[in-house]
């Protein structure tokens, strides 16, 4: 018989969690912190929004479910990271790293990294008509300089509840405006 000696991984360190451009509404970028474990080293990463009241888990395909993913750091995205997908707009997300080299020597989490995604934007321009402009007889009117709509206001597969509010009527017609000014054209 020979000596054999089981190798036991540190604590990863601090993983980094990033709204990379600070533009990302359903995703996340993270970098982990190897903490200086070997190369065959693997890693699963907690995922919460809740502090970790609930907890879920970043899994091989960069989506998040209930059961822990353990792959290498070269595997998660070495240095540069990778993108959790998936994930709900305008919602602190937090992450936390465990380490394990085999089955029995799986390690505490390390600290947590908090980032945010944003709330979903539909952002448009309307150019090229002016107040005042007459076009085939009509004459314009523009009443506002909005260019953005906060996509938690839109009501998703309904239009015509969306167009029949007063606030999105105005949009509406000036993207119809738009629309009926490029056909004439």
């Amino acid at each position: 018989m020979g000596l054999f000696l089981q190798s036991y991984p540190g604590v990863p360190g601090t993983p980094t969690l990033i709204n990379t451009g600070g533009a990302l509404y359903d995703s996340l970028d993270f970098i982990i912190d190897n903490g200086g474990n070997s190369s065959d080293t693997n890693f699963a990463i907690a995922i919460s929004s809740d502090n970790f009241a609930t907890t879920n888990y970043v899994q091989a395909d960069d989506t998040v479910s209930t059961s822990p993913v353990w792959q290498t750091y070269t595997a998660w995205g070495g240095s540069s990271g990778q993108r959790i997908t998936g994930l709900l707009s305008s919602t602190s997300y937090s992450i936390k790293v465990a380490a394990r080299y085999g089955p029995a020597s799986e390690t505490g989490y390390s600290n947590v990294a908090t980032a945010a995604t944003l709330a979903q934007q539909l952002t448009f321009n309307i150019s090229g008509v002016n107040s005042g402009t007459s076009i085939a007889g009509e004459t314009t009117t523009v009443t506002t300089s909005a260019n953005a709509i906060n996509f938690g206001s839109l009501p998703v597969g309904s239009p015509v509840v969306a167009a029949q509010k007063p606030q999105y009527l105005q949009m509406r017609l000036a993207v119809t405006l738009r629309l009926f000014i490029k056909t004439i054209i």
